[in-house]
């Protein structure tokens, strides 16, 4: 698949790719088009079919200006997209019988009470779903985001930053995982050269 390609949209400096747990769909992000791109998987076959380009700016989406990192959480109903340029967390709602996409909410750095979205580069969410991390580069930070299980809404939580309250190991903060007994959270840091460990209260996240 190529962009500009037999209809295909939003592959200029693609960047990241998820599929959902239930196999039916897979988000491409484009840093350069500042887009996330859907594709339809068939189940059967595995062939995917262009379905969809989600780009900043057009039919009154935004937060994805150099759309970096893409992923899918654990009950396939919310998909989370970093934008590097716009520091900010774009937040779609996933319908689990078609695939389709809709806008649900931006988090932008500073904005609302949201920090540490500065430079955002890397989103995961927690096995249990209860959590969204994400990492700000610029900001040398890890953002919190409590979510909701029924409905999939963030709310802002907590950051952690370099140098404050103890906190080291965040100076260029890239990519973040969580152990999948979700006891532990874990950060890279491109300028520390650091594996920055946090660990995690399951009951609270």
């Amino acid at each position: 698949f190529k962009d500009g390609e037999e209809g295909v949209d939003g592959l200029f400096g693609s960047a990241d790719v998820a599929v959902s747990l239930d196999g039916k769909s897979v988000y491409v992000t484009s840093v350069f088009d500042d887009t996330l791109t859907v594709f339809n998987r068939n189940l059967q076959t595995g062939a995917l079919t262009f379905s969809k380009a989600f780009t900043s700016g057009v039919d009154d989406v935004e937060g994805l200006s150099g759309a970096l990192e893409v992923v899918v959480s654990p009950d396939d109903q919310s998909v989370y997209v970093t934008g590097f340029e716009d520091d900010s967390l774009t937040v779609f709602n996933r319908d689990t019988q078609t695939g389709a996409l809709s806008l649900s909410n931006v988090f932008k750095d500073g904005v609302d009470g949201v920090d540490g979205l500065g430079g955002a580069v890397g989103v995961t969410v927690s096995p249990d779903g209860q959590s969204v991390y994400v990492t700000g580069l610029s900001d040398r930070a890890l953002a919190v985001f409590n979510r909701n299980i029924q409905t999939g809404a963030l709310i802002f939580s907590t950051v952690f930053k370099d140098g404050e309250e103890g906190v080291d190991g965040l100076f260029g903060s890239a990519d973040v995982a969580v152990s999948l007994d979700g006891k532990s959270v874990y950060v890279t840091s491109v300028f520390d050269d650091t594996l920055t460990v946090f660990n995690r209260n399951l009951q609270t996240g």
